[in-house]
């Protein structure tokens, strides 16, 4: 068996276009996440198969809620609840990048006392991330 050695990748001077806007400045994290749904077959003899089911495709974003900035990311999301946008996202300068077709929705508004309002959303891809050559 071949012995293999990864390459890890820190993610930095990342880039992240939303429709025709940059927010990599914006954001504190961002990352395209696979759910599958597993549904498990038990037999009588004490068996397991697992099945998976379909996957989907969730790009999380973390964020401060600014709502000052006419053309902040909190105002983007809230305003354009609905629409489906190109997303790029390139987590390291020179690498690779994946685009994606996502569903915007709206994220928090508020949180605690003393505390950066901050936000993260969930937001739903069609189909599935395709990789784009550095």
């Amino acid at each position: 068996m071949a012995q293999i050695t990864p390459t890890p990748i820190l993610m930095s001077a990342s880039t992240l276009k939303i429709g025709a806007d940059n927010f990599e400045f914006s954001v504190s994290s961002a990352q395209f996440a696979p759910t599958t749904p597993v549904v498990v077959f038990k037999g009588i003899g004490g068996n397991s198969i697992p099945i998976a089911g379909t996957t989907d495709w969730i790009l999380n974003l973390g964020y401060p809620q600014d709502f000052a900035a006419a053309g902040s990311l909190a105002n983007k999301l809230l305003n354009s609840a609905g629409t489906v946008v190109v997303v790029d996202l390139y987590p390291k300068a020179g690498g690779p990048g994946y685009r994606a077709s996502v569903l915007l929705k709206p994220g928090p508004i508020g949180g605690d006392v003393d505390a950066l309002l901050a936000g993260t959303v969930a937001l739903e891809v069609q189909g599935q991330p395709a990789l784009i050559a550095p």
